[in-house]
């Protein structure tokens, strides 16, 4: 008695192997794309210095933090950081941020969380 495991030749199986990695591949160079681009959509962008409270830090995705900001004015920014693993920022932080579009470029803390959430920052 002979028990058949396959029916496949091995050039079909060869083949289907081959057209697999070939779909990773082009799943895999279309993200790299799409991510390239996403990060530099803000390159255009003209850069903005603003004085800023750190209100929130809603998300952290791999390496990108988004930061929910109170101006001094008033206005709110939400604004990701690309550099979660070197750029430290903690809420309540008071600084100066420098971002484009919604990137954050740099921020220079000017003051820290010990002085309190009611410090008037303005």
């Amino acid at each position: 008695m002979i028990i058949s495991i396959s029916r496949y030749d091995i050039e079909d199986m060869v083949a289907f192997v081959i057209a697999v990695w070939i779909v990773i591949a082009l799943i895999l160079a279309i993200a790299v794309v799409v991510c390239y681009c996403i990060r530099r959509s803000d390159d255009t962008k003209p850069l903005i210095s603003k004085k800023v409270r750190v209100l929130e830090k809603p998300t952290q995705n791999g390496n990108i933090e988004w930061y929910i900001m109170e101006c001094v004015d008033g206005q709110r920014l939400k604004l990701r950081s690309f550099q979660a693993s070197t750029l430290l920022i903690s809420v309540g932080d008071i600084g100066i941020v420098t971002f484009r579009g919604e990137t954050i470029q740099r921020f220079d803390r000017t003051m820290g969380r010990y002085l309190g959430r009611n410090y008037n920052y303005r």
